[in-house]
């Protein structure tokens, strides 16, 4: 296989690193098992676009606007054997909802991957 870089005219070489194998930290998860995601955001749009990156990979989703709501969904998925493997976040939910909700879902499950949003103004 033959790998192709493009350079444009004024920009330096630069070196690739060496190629390594994926690394995961993350506990093994059958591959028959499907994983749930739970993305917590007050804009649609964030919620819709999250959604379908999850949905394409054959994720379970759950999506809530708020801290209650998304508190709900996460302690009823795990009462049904279904726990949220993955947590994305508006960190900037109303009211610091969404650092607070993150303390205390890591509270009761201190090795759930968090993926953080945070929109900073300008």
């Amino acid at each position: 296989m033959v790998e192709r870089c493009v350079t444009l005219p004024n920009a330096p070489r630069v070196k690739r690193p060496p190629r390594r194998g994926p690394v995961s930290h993350a506990p093994s998860i059958p591959p028959s098992a499907p994983r749930t995601a739970l993305v917590v955001d007050d804009y649609p749009a964030v919620l819709a676009w999250a959604a379908r990156a999850f949905a394409r990979l054959g994720w379970r989703i759950l999506t809530a606007t708020d801290g209650p709501e998304a508190q709900a969904l996460f302690d009823d998925a795990a009462n049904r054997g279904q726990p949220v493997d993955v947590l994305v976040i508006d960190l900037q939910l109303p009211a610091g909802g969404g650092v607070t909700l993150v303390r205390r879902l890591r509270e009761r499950n201190p090795t759930l991957p968090v993926i953080a949003l945070f929109m900073g103004s300008a």
